[in-house]
């Protein structure tokens, strides 16, 4: 559940409430750009750091005192630069020269980058000088590819935050030449550059927008979580340029969209009845200052929510007047294929497993230098004797996370998760005033008999088997990638090219050969035959006529632990009242949390969320939200 004010609990107990807000920040940055980027700076300061203006973070913490004019203040805010060679703060790319009393350059200072990949951008996106609130009011940038010159544009900011609309395509050289400062006398100093530009849709540019939440407790499923939303098809910066997002437009951008662009969403509760000084000391100062007195005391004062962390499944479609965005959450992107999973005869901790597979899938990371995944210390005590199978990286820790009684999910900010559901019950309520009907709809599953589930046992075969046998032609290097029936002990024997690499796997491998004329490729190992142990969690003093519900997991492979999953399931099973009700709305709210809903025959039913989708128009939000009863019957 997200943290929010007493205030704000009180608003949503309100019979009226104040109104609600979104807010859509979606990236349309190349994020391959920066790190794929090398710096050639002319004439810049010892302290300097180009690197740190193309990184992730590339926000400004502190800076150094310089003979500047209001640079050499002694409150603490500046620091006195190390001596050359010394430990340098983030503070970005800053040129030696200084600027003359009309703030232009006598000795320009010029920013080169190369890159490894050609660019292609809609925009360029520049920060100046955050701490002293100043900046560079002309800049040059011009692009090449190889030895050609594509483009030269002179921009003009007029903030410390400057987005240039420029049409960069295909540039493996981009030259930024800093000309004059805003003020006299200074620096030029960029603290970002941002390979692209951020489009901001607030309530007003939305049409709509749906997002849903939900969560399996048992991993019987995998996480949901989803975002669209429709906007006007209209450059959100300029609002003069129609058909942006229209693929047929030569001008627009519908090309710049990619997979895994990043979005983040969050809502907004005006909070009519004022704020007390508690609930302002617990909100983000970037949300208070830009509110008056009255606002926050006697209310209007908006409390703003993260809602979440998404990216984009494809380009946007569009239909006349609007433009359509789909994204998932981080677990939703990583649909590549695992096909490293081992086969030694030892066992491997789930732990392991699991690092493996997030490794492999490369998810996107908020930072560059955050890992983007959190996995309970637990699973490393929890082993297994199987190979993962050959499925996508979801799926794999989606059957590590079950074995481990384990919930997968992604957080708010985007952070991958494996970690036991360890919510508690709240005192937070969902009476019938907040529901959008006259009560819940009640559905009841059938009664439990049992929950059966297989420990699985491989054991190679006694016999060596054929996996893999084939004829390719090889004019000097030829990679494979190969795939057979899960096996141990496996040999590759070639004629005709030598194997100068190979990596085997269980069900799949990767070999580079070299020669050439045909190669005759032969691979041989032993099956892995399987046969399996069942654990039984019953019911006690179960119906004569209930069901019984079969597991299967194929990375089980002990009696214990397989009785271990089978009770967890069944204690969930056992929760048989399900509601399904269309509310108000409650972007607090996340799956897996547990409130008091209000019910026909009851007023503070505890349940469990498994489900909340929250849908957005211009009459404001709702929310249709799926839990289980807690009692177990």
């Amino acid at each position: 559940m997200q943290s929010v004010t007493d205030a704000y609990r009180a608003e949503m107990q309100q019979a009226i409430l104040g109104a609600a807000q979104m807010q859509v920040e979606l990236s349309v940055v190349d994020v391959d750009a920066a790190p794929n980027a090398t710096a050639a700076p002319e004439g810049q300061a010892y302290w300097s750091d180009v690197k740190s203006a193309l990184a992730d973070k590339g926000a400004q913490r502190t800076s150094y005192a310089t003979f500047e004019p209001g640079r050499w203040k002694a409150d603490g805010a500046l620091r006195i630069a190390a001596e050359a060679g010394g430990a340098l703060l983030s503070e970005g790319y800053v040129s030696e020269a200084i600027s003359g009393a009309d703030g232009r350059f006598f000795i320009i200072p010029v920013l080169l980058l190369t890159f490894r990949q050609p660019v292609s951008v809609p925009a360029l996106t520049f920060r100046f000088d955050q701490m002293a609130g100043e900046w560079c009011s002309q800049l040059q940038i011009t692009a090449w590819k190889g030895e050609s010159r594509l483009a030269q544009h002179t921009i003009r900011p007029d903030g410390v935050d400057y987005q240039a609309l420029l049409r960069l395509d295909g540039f493996d050289r981009l030259s930024i030449a800093f000309t004059q400062t805003c003020q006299p006398l200074r620096r030029a100093r960029l603290s970002r550059l941002i390979f692209g530009m951020e489009l901001v849709f607030d309530s007003t540019k939305l049409s709509e927008a749906t997002q849903i939440m939900e969560v399996d407790p048992i991993g019987r499923r995998l996480p949901t979580k989803k975002f669209s939303f429709s906007v006007v098809n209209v450059n959100q910066i300029t609002d003069q340029i129609h058909g942006m997002y229209d693929p047929d437009n030569p001008t627009g951008i519908w090309k710049y969209f990619e997979q895994r662009n990043p979005i983040t969403v969050r809502y907004g509760q005006q909070i009519t009845q004022g704020m007390k000084w508690g609930d302002l000391a617990a909100l983000k100062w970037a949300d208070t200052v830009k509110s008056g007195w009255q606002e926050l005391y006697k209310g209007g004062f908006l409390e703003w929510l993260p809602g979440g962390r998404f990216y984009l499944t494809g380009q946007p479609t569009t239909d006349g007047l609007y433009a359509r965005f789909e994204a998932t959450d981080a677990i939703g992107i990583l649909d590549g294929t695992y096909f490293k999973g081992v086969w030694d005869g030892k066992p491997h901790s789930l732990y392991d497993l699991a690092q493996a597979v997030l490794e492999d899938s490369d998810p996107p990371r908020l930072y560059k230098e955050q890992q983007p995944w959190m996995i309970w210390e637990g699973l490393k005590k929890i082993t297994t004797l199987a190979p993962l199978p050959v499925k996508s990286h979801r799926e794999c820790l989606q059957l590590i996370a079950h074995a481990g009684c384990c919930v997968l999910y992604s957080d708010r900010s985007g952070m991958i998760r494996l970690e036991p559901d360890e919510s508690r019950q709240t005192n937070v309520e969902v009476g019938l005033a907040s529901i959008l009907e006259n009560a819940p709809k009640v559905e009841k599953t059938a009664s439990l008999l049992q929950v059966e589930c297989p420990a699985v046992v491989y054991t190679p075969a006694a016999e060596v088997s054929q996996l893999h046998q084939g004829s390719y032609q090889v004019n000097g290097s030829l990679a494979l990638h190969l795939t057979w029936n899960q096996a141990a002990e496996i040999a590759v024997r070639c004629e005709g090219a030598a194997v100068v690499s190979q990596n085997l796997y269980a069900a799949a491998g990767d070999l580079v050969l070299q020669g050439s004329g045909i190669a005759k490729l032969l691979i041989e190992g032993k099956v892995l035959e399987t046969s399996t142990q069942n654990a039984v969690a019953a019911v006690q003093d179960a119906d004569k006529n209930a069901i019984s519900e079969k597991l299967d997991n194929p990375i089980i492979t002990d009696l214990p632990r397989a009785m271990a999953v089978a009770q967890w399931a069944r204690d969930y099973l056992l929760k048989r009242n399900t509601y399904t009700c269309k509310t108000r709305g409650n972007p607090e709210f996340d799956p897996m949390d547990r409130i008091l809903l209000g019910t026909e025959w009851a007023s503070r039913v505890p349940v469990q969320i498994v489900k909340n989708q929250l849908n957005f128009s211009g009459g404001g939000l709702t929310g249709e939200m799926i839990c289980k009863k807690e009692a177990k019957e």
